[in-house]
């Protein structure tokens, strides 16, 4: 039995942390989830259709949640990296975990950013200047949630780096 959402207090606080995206292709891809959310906490993967979504593919990274052994949080593995963030970041993270990330510092900021999508349940938005091999990267992104019913599975993020 699939949960209704629309038009409560839960939708409304998707829609107000949603509206704040700048970027028009952010935004596309916002309102795409919301569109393929309808009524739900979350779309599910397999209702993302990757042909109405190929020019935003590049700037998407997929990540799928798995139980971390001994418990806690869960291990995120990238199921997709898209190549914007291969050529921003100058290393493919596809089939890898986020604990692979080799720059420590912002590796912890992505668990927590996930894990903070898990817990409270709802995407979020982030715009962030940071240092990565002495380049200053400045982006935009959004972290959504996917998942079958009150359960999430997988998180998509999409970037777009300014310059």
């Amino acid at each position: 039995m699939e949960m209704e959402y629309a038009g409560d207090a839960i939708s409304e606080q998707l829609r107000n942390t949603l509206a704040d995206v700048q970027l028009p292709a952010l935004r596309w891809l916002a309102d795409y989830w919301l569109e393929k959310r309808g009524n739900r906490l979350w779309p599910a993967r397999a209702e993302l259709d990757v042909l109405e979504m190929r020019p935003v593919l590049g700037h998407i990274a997929i990540l799928e949640l798995h139980p971390r052994p001994g418990g806690g949080m869960p291990v995120f593995k990238y199921r997709m990296f898209g190549t914007s963030f291969v050529h921003w970041f100058g290393f493919d993270m596809t089939g890898k975990t986020l604990d692979d990330w080799p720059v420590p510092e912002y590796r912890d900021y992505l668990n927590r950013s996930y894990n903070e999508v898990v817990l409270a349940r709802r995407p979020f938005r982030r715009y962030r200047r940071l240092i990565q091999d002495g380049r200053q990267l400045n982006y935009e992104g959004v972290m959504l949630p996917l998942g079958r019913g009150d359960a999430i599975e997988q998180v998509m993020a999409g970037q777009y780096f300014l310059v």
